[in-house]
């Protein structure tokens, strides 16, 4: 897969430049998320500097890498995503959740392998040729996971996105950042920072009558 493409200025000066944040107000965002670790995105939008819709229109929208697990469509911004590789064995490792698959080492770097089709309780496919792990990675996690195949970058639009539901076939909104849709397509855009910090049991739902077989409890 061609290289991930990103924005190329930070989320904090295009809000800047465009008049919608005060310098000052990035700087104490700034210094809060080299503490915390939080997306910058979701401390201004917290401490009320901004809105998201704000954000959205500074970036002319948001650019996602989207992918597919048991038969489902997803999203996650391209901003966690290093890169994109193919699925391969990784070294198992004793006393970790079910769904972490084992550990990888890529550019002297190890990172932990996450199945996603079982951290959504479903049941484990054969890795095919089309399975890909993408690589994401957060100022407090580096994780790899594991999905079924890998669609597109896509630039969405604010008209093209919808706010977070309650739920999405099972997933609690805590681990949501909203939903997707472009054309006939409809995607679930994950919040990985939350996601990738819990060990909470999720249990995926079909939207799909018959897509899933889920695993054993």
């Amino acid at each position: 897969m061609e290289p991930i493409r990103r924005q190329n200025r930070s989320l904090g000066q295009l809000l800047v430049d465009s008049g919608r944040l005060k310098p000052a107000q990035l700087a104490l965002a700034l210094d809060e998320q080299r503490g915390s670790g939080e997306a910058l995105g979701r401390i201004l939008v917290r401490r009320g500097f901004v809105q998201e819709i704000d954000i959205l229109a500074a970036l002319k929208g948001l650019l996602v890498v989207t992918f597919e697990v048991a038969g489902e469509h997803f999203a996650t911004e391209t901003l966690y995503v290093r890169e994109i590789i193919r699925a391969r064995a990784a070294v198992p490792v004793p006393e970790t959740p079910g769904y972490v698959e084992g550990l990888l080492s890529l550019r002297d770097r190890v990172v932990p392998i996450i199945d996603l089709r079982k951290r959504f309780s479903l049941l484990p496919p054969e890795i095919s040729e089309a399975s890909r792990v993408i690589v994401v990675e957060s100022p407090r996690c580096l994780a790899g996971l594991l999905v079924d195949s890998v669609g597109a970058v896509l630039q969405l639009t604010a008209d093209q996105l919808e706010p977070v539901p309650p739920q999405s076939g099972g997933i609690p909104a805590r681990y949501l950042y909203g939903l997707g849709r472009r054309g006939d397509e409809c995607f679930t855009i994950l919040n990985l920072e939350p996601l990738l910090a819990s060990k909470e049991p999720i249990r995926l739902t079909a939207t799909h009558e018959g897509a899933h077989e889920q695993s054993p409890a």
